[in-house]
């Protein structure tokens, strides 16, 4: 299945990888697309959050949209603090510079990998998307496979979401690891 036009690329699927460890968390979607993170992405942007409690911070998720055996998924890999943008109470404004800081991250830490998802620390205000942020979704994350991250680091606590016909809907994830391996390897 193609989505919005653009081709899932072949790759093995984690869960059958023998240098990954995968542990469900949460309860997924049914019949969509499941999520599959780094563990190190997801705690790289849980302290980014967390260093700025008081205030909006942002950053982006760089990976894949895969396909195993005709298994659709899609792979966070790498996580990216957003830079250069205006600091407003409440808010992060995106700027020309922040796009540009992106392309040049993603350039440098794996240029075949695409912009699939974005993550947002929000202290103190919860885990739900606000008009603002489904807005921004929609806007620069349109395609089925690109997904959201909302973190409250007062709370400690963070939610994915990804859509679900018209809406963000929450959903879990399969957090992947990379298996132990004796030193020297």
């Amino acid at each position: 299945m193609e989505i919005s036009g653009e081709a899932p690329t072949e790759r093995l699927i984690p869960p059958s990888n023998p240098v990954y460890d995968v542990l469900l968390i949460g309860d997924i979607l049914e019949g969509g697309l499941p999520i599959f993170v780094m563990d190190r992405v997801f705690s790289a942007a849980s302290r980014s959050a967390a260093l700025h409690q008081d205030r909006v911070t942002l950053g982006w998720f760089l990976g894949g949209y895969h396909s195993w055996q005709g298994y659709e998924y899609i792979f966070v890999e790498h996580s990216v603090p957003a830079r250069g943008g205006e600091d407003r109470p409440g808010a992060f404004a995106i700027t020309n510079a922040v796009w540009e800081n992106l392309d040049e991250d993603r350039r440098r830490i794996d240029p075949a990998s695409r912009l699939i998802g974005w993550w947002i620390g929000m202290p103190g205000q919860g885990l739900y998307v606000s008009d603002v942020n489904f807005d921004m979704h929609r806007r620069y994350f349109s395609s089925a496979w690109q997904v959201h991250l909302v973190i409250d680091p007062t709370m400690g606590d963070a939610a994915w979401f990804r859509w679900e016909g018209d809406v963000l809907a929450s959903t879990g994830f399969l957090q992947v690891s990379l298996k132990d391996r004796p030193r020297g390897d």
